[in-house]
């Protein structure tokens, strides 16, 4: 299709987003979901469908897989806008995973983490901004996390990106420390 049917048909998606977001306001509000972000910021993470349900089911692998535990300190690499940090502030039994550790959350879509850092302001929550996956240099302290998180981060990236961030993330993680990843595997095709 023709790139520029394809950015005219963007821009009319994103124009109906806008002017659904009275109903999708008043539609969080009557499903107790107040603190999750606007339409227009979810459709940007993945499937809606899945939005509210995937940061359940990463919860779980954080504390199977990684042994996340109370305390712990987790840096969220792709963080979206935040749907970790949301799970953690909508249940009351998830806080005592990030406090007294630190939930850090960076991506390289602006907006995103300027909705996180203005919605999401929990104590010991963060969010950064990375101008471009090139620029992965964490200016964190060394082995400072216990759980570092890609979600579906590596999907979106080339092999070199890939290498890129798998080496800074070792460089991160306290000895011990775990980090989950998700992404595809694709075969050679003949």
């Amino acid at each position: 299709m023709d790139e520029r049917i394809i950015t005219v048909l963007r821009g009319i998606r994103e124009g109906l987003q806008i002017l659904y977001e009275p109903i999708d306001a008043l539609t969080r509000l009557a499903n107790y979901k107040k603190g999750y972000p606007p339409l227009y910021i979810r459709q940007k993470v993945g499937n809606l469908n899945d939005f509210e349900g995937s940061s359940g089911e990463y919860m779980a692998y954080l504390k199977l897989l990684c042994g996340l535990k109370p305390g712990m300190s987790v840096l969220d690499v792709g963080c979206g806008c935040g749907v970790m940090c949301i799970k953690v502030n909508e249940n009351p039994t998830l806080p005592e995973y990030i406090y007294p550790g630190q939930y850090v959350g960076m991506d390289v879509d602006k907006e995103l983490i300027e909705w996180c850092t203005k919605h999401l302001t929990r104590r010991n929550c963060r969010f950064y901004w990375l101008a471009s996956a090139e620029d992965f240099r964490f200016k964190a302290t060394r082995g400072r996390y216990d759980v570092v998180l890609c979600k579906s981060l590596f999907t979106h990236l080339f092999k070199h990106e890939v290498a890129a961030y798998l080496k800074e993330i070792r460089k991160l993680l306290k000895p011990g420390g775990k980090c989950l990843a998700t992404f595809f595997l694709l075969n050679d095709m003949e």
